[in-house]
């Protein structure tokens, strides 16, 4: 056995162990005994791989294609390297040498037709980073991450592609994690950093790291730039400031307008939108415009469905409107986002408990009469609450209108049955609407309604009274 062999085993034998920096050791000592080993700098460049030298590590998979041509390891070697980091056309070439000199090795093809497609999602993400197709870029920088882990390039369009599209907690791990020490004090993503925070409603954080670039910043243009959404910085907190001052004097319909201002500042930002919207909502509620307030909390929610009080203001809004079943919904998805809200837990306990204190609804409750109202005050009664809720009038939101429409279908439902003498005599029997038709039509019409007006007069009123065409 040669010595530079003997070198070779023991740097092998390390390497098993991990040892990088021995194995380093010895595989140089073996180069210096013989320096036309290309096994030598093929293994030693793995090592070097393993201690994240790259620069070290391709320069030796090199030297050892130099010595020979034929050394598919070393090609394949280099070319993973390339592939990471994002030097796709030259991996290609490797891969392709590799598949030249032996076109039974395992995987190689898989390999090829992997980094041509690397290839494409490069070219598309470089036309969509010139259009700002933010989403387009995500969507392709997910799929190139995964194996060009180690491209500034790439990872900085990615980095930009989660700030602008507003996927900050995703943005903040990947700069954590993924950037090095180096690249995380390059100024381009340091302004990136700052707009996460912003874009995330965390001003006070985005203010700090401002102030820290600003005093350190040697680009002009990255200053000019970060000194613009510095001043939309102040005037959002200056509006936020004077916004909150109305709501707290009670001057609802002031905050409003001070709200309004806001959310015409970056049309874009979804989670300051978001948060703007659901402030709003709460202004519209305290002014009790509830189908607005409704209005906003839906748009808010639609946003950002990780905020926990819009979810509770829309439950409130919900309980004031009684759609107890939204509020509980609400209610439930408040508890879900932070199990510790005991007013949360509070009001879904109320609603539940009526609910079982009063059962079935009463129709004499929807209409606003009394159990023994005549059929006249029955009728008067629906008249006004038909042209009240009718949809037609109630179209200024679409949320109103989805209430107008269920009211208005509710009202007939009990009008149907109060102010027929039969369906209301089974009703008041049996304290329940359903299948009321079917069980009048199994009667006959010889039943005692002695406690009710003349059936005949009743019949009379209630023919009129479709003639008026109050149903829908």
């Amino acid at each position: 056995m040669s010595l530079w062999e003997a070198k070779k085993i023991k740097g092998n034998e390390e390497f098993k162990k991990k040892n990088y920096a021995a194995a380093v050791g010895l595989y140089t000592e073996g180069i210096q005994l013989d320096p036309s080993q290309d096994v030598l700098y093929s293994n030693r460049g793995l090592s070097y791989m393993n201690l994240n030298e790259p620069e070290k590590a391709k320069m030796d998979f090199s030297k050892a294609i130099e010595l020979n041509p034929n050394n598919i390891k070393a090609m394949k070697r280099i070319s993973y390297m390339l592939i990471q980091e994002g030097l796709l056309l030259e991996a290609l070439i490797y891969l392709r040498k590799v598949r030249k000199i032996d076109r039974e090795e395992p995987a190689i093809l898989t390999e090829i037709e992997e980094c041509q497609k690397l290839i494409q999602y490069k070219r598309e993400l470089d036309d969509n980073k010139v259009i700002n197709d933010w989403n387009k870029c995500y969507e392709l920088c997910s799929k190139l991450i995964k194996r060009c882990n180690k491209c500034f390039e790439i990872k900085i369009i990615y980095l930009e592609a989660m700030v602008n599209s507003y996927q900050i907690d995703e943005a903040l791990s990947f700069y954590k994690n993924d950037f090095n020490n180096n690249e995380k004090q390059l100024e381009n993503v340091q302004i990136l950093i700052i707009k996460a925070y912003f874009n995330d409603g965390k001003y006070e954080k985005s203010k700090q790291l401002l102030l820290n670039f600003l005093s350190n910043a040697k680009d002009s243009n990255l200053i000019e730039k970060i000194k613009k959404l510095s001043d939309k910085l102040e005037q959002i907190e200056s509006l936020k400031e004077k916004a909150n001052k109305f709501y707290t004097d009670g001057l609802y319909k002031d905050a409003i307008n001070v709200y309004n201002e806001l959310l015409s500042l970056d049309n874009n930002n979804k989670i300051f939108n978001a948060l703007i919207l659901s402030n709003r909502s709460l202004c519209y509620y305290k002014d009790k415009q509830l189908f607005l307030a409704l209005h906003d909390i839906n748009a808010s929610i639609k946003l950002n469905d990780k905020y926990w009080k819009s979810f509770q203001r829309r439950a409130n809004i919900n309980i004031k409107l009684k759609y107890s079943e939204q509020a509980k919904d609400d209610l439930r998805k408040v508890l879900e986002l932070d199990p510790s809200n005991k007013e949360a837990r509070k009001l879904l306990e109320e609603i539940l408990k009526e609910e079982r204190k009063k059962g079935n609804k009463d129709l004499y409750t929807i209409l606003g009469v009394r159990q023994n109202a005549t059929f006249e005050e029955i009728r008067r009664e629906y008249k006004k609450l038909a042209f009240k809720w009718h949809p037609d009038r109630n179209s200024e939101t679409e949320e109103k209108k989805i209430f107008a429409e269920k009211k208005f279908k509710e009202i007939n439902a009990a009008y149907n049955i109060l102010f027929d003498p039969n369906k209301r005599d089974i009703y008041d029997k049996t304290g329940k609407e359903e299948n009321i038709d079917q069980k009048y039509d199994t009667r006959n019409d010889s039943g005692d309604y002695k406690n009710y007006n003349n059936k005949r007069e009743r019949s009379r009123d209630k023919e009129q009274y479709m003639k008026e065409g109050f149903h829908y």
